[in-house]
């Protein structure tokens, strides 16, 4: 279950089989964007720890973004900057974004 955002970025929706689905410890510690790789409290862990009978440290999700719950953390540098652009194409171009 994954969406695209007003950017175009596609990210996780609720309830995704991708979330808490990566092995922490061999995933990069921070998505595509800076933010940190959390484990979604909301969500059962994945169950590939399970099965290889192994600890994973921290769930992390499956792609190159993390998901996050609608009002959840801050904007990183990157997702100001695309929010800035495109407010500027918008004003300017008429361009919707």
């Amino acid at each position: 279950m994954i969406g695209v955002d007003k950017r175009g970025i596609v990210r996780l929706k609720s309830g995704s089989p991708a979330i808490d689905a990566a092995d922490g410890s061999a995933a990069p510690q921070k998505d595509f964007f800076g933010k940190e790789r959390i484990d979604d409290p909301t969500v059962k862990d994945a169950a590939h720890c399970m099965i290889y009978n192994r600890s994973c440290a921290a769930h992390a999700d499956l792609g190159a973004v993390e998901y996050e719950a609608a009002g959840q953390g801050q904007k990183t540098f990157i997702e100001g900057l695309i929010d800035e652009i495109c407010s500027i194409a918008s004003s300017f171009l008429g361009f919707d974004c």
